[in-house]
């Protein structure tokens, strides 16, 4: 059994806001490589179920209706029965991280052969760079989203419209800070 993974998939399980905070912090392919192998499946059904629903699965409908095997129904149990607040979400996922980390430093040193006469060095160049991209990976945090395209388009058109209606109070240029850009319509000459 493994807490970190434990604690990070019922973080998942919360919610949609939940959800998107850990993706933020880590590409979710990276997270489904690095968990532990027993704690993949549950992770299939929550990310399938979210990108299908844009929400995560309740327990009872992952338990009642996405899980055919019995060791994962158990796995599922036990996670239901985690909590993790968020001061901590961060922590259990550094720890993933960590492991992950590990397990790619032997994975590459398991790579080069005792009698290094037989390295293949185009190969163990190749797994080298796939290693180190993983590993950067790892280390990058607040991964970009540029949000919603559908709502980035309609809040552009709507401040288009709204200057159109306005043309004496748009005569600044925009800081990129909403918030000061709507009280003072953009930095302007004094």
């Amino acid at each position: 059994m493994s807490l970190p993974d434990q604690k990070v998939l019922a973080w998942l399980m919360k919610g949609p806001v939940e959800y998107n905070k850990i993706g933020r912090e880590i590409d979710f392919k990276l997270l489904y490589e690095a968990l532990n192998p027993d704690y993949k499946p549950i992770f299939k059904i929550i990310d399938g179920y979210y990108s299908r629903y844009k929400t995560p699965p309740s327990f009872e409908i992952m338990k009642d209706n996405l899980i055919e095997d019995e060791d994962i129904y158990c796995l599922a149990t036990i996670i239901e029965e985690e909590s993790c607040p968020e001061s901590e979400i961060l922590f259990y996922l550094d720890q993933i991280r960590n492991r992950f980390n590990s397990e790619l430093a032997i994975r590459l040193a398991n790579s080069i052969p005792k009698d290094l006469a037989d390295i293949d060095i185009s190969e163990f160049n190749s797994n080298m760079l796939s290693m180190s991209a993983k590993i950067e990976r790892l280390k990058r945090s607040a991964v970009f989203s540029e949000g919603d395209f559908i709502k980035s388009t309609k809040d552009r058109y709507d401040d288009y419209i709204f200057t159109e209606a306005n043309p004496n109070l748009a005569a600044g240029v925009l800081s990129g800070f909403p918030a000061i850009d709507e009280y003072t319509y953009g930095i302007k000459k004094s």
